[in-house]
């Protein structure tokens, strides 16, 4: 395959070679490749997720960060660190 590249592409693609970040043009179109693959994903999953929130198929952010909140204090409730200074009698910062 032959392509015909911008001339600031070009440069841009020979800046990379001489500052050692790739070793061939290959490896910068490559890499530029895959970068636009994840994109075209993260794009696709984000419409995705619009979709399930437009049909109410979403969990409120709040709630999801309760519950994990949750699962990492294992289920107990966690003291505020002034109550705990309060508590020990340094209410100021240490």
């Amino acid at each position: 395959m032959n392509i015909s590249l911008h001339p600031k592409n070009e440069t841009f693609i020979q800046e990379q070679l001489q500052d050692g970040r790739y070793s061939s043009v290959d490896e910068v179109i490559n890499e530029a490749i895959a970068v636009l693959r994840s994109l075209c994903k993260g794009e696709k999953y984000a419409a995705e997720v619009e979709q399930q929130i437009e049909a109410g198929q979403a969990t409120d952010g709040e709630q999801v960060f309760d519950h994990l909140q949750e699962k990492l204090d294992g289920g107990r409730s966690v003291m505020p660190l002034e109550e705990i200074r309060k508590m020990i009698g340094t209410d100021k910062p240490a």
